[in-house]
């Protein structure tokens, strides 16, 4: 994969916003990932892996839908504008820790 896309990593007082770059060749979605500073490493391959698997799929992922390695790993996909081209849309996962409010609604979800 790395030698298939490239990345834009960007550090800001939110954490990291991870950008692939590329995957435009495959007429596919490049994938945004946001994750928390200390995530850095873990969110470079998640995307990597993310992108394989899209890759593997042949198609983008739906809307909405959740993703992750693991079964316990479930994040949720949205598209949002790309932040280098707002015309094109690009699939963001957030792998942030949730805030508390967001900790307290998945609570009483389950």
């Amino acid at each position: 994969m790395p030698a298939l896309i490239g990345l834009s990593i960007v550090r800001d007082g939110k954490g990291l916003s991870i950008l692939s770059v590329g995957m435009e060749q495959f007429e596919l979605p490049n994938m945004l990932v946001l994750a928390d500073k200390a995530q850095g490493s873990e969110a470079i391959k998640f995307l990597f892996d993310m992108q394989g698997y899209v890759l593997k799929r042949g198609k983008a992922l739906p809307d909405g839908d959740t993703v992750g390695r693991t079964a316990e790993e479930r994040l949720q996909v949205r598209y949002v504008p790309s932040p280098t081209d707002a015309s094109a849309q690009v699939v963001q996962v957030d792998m942030r820790k949730p805030g508390l409010w967001a900790r307290a609604r998945q609570f009483l979800h389950n």
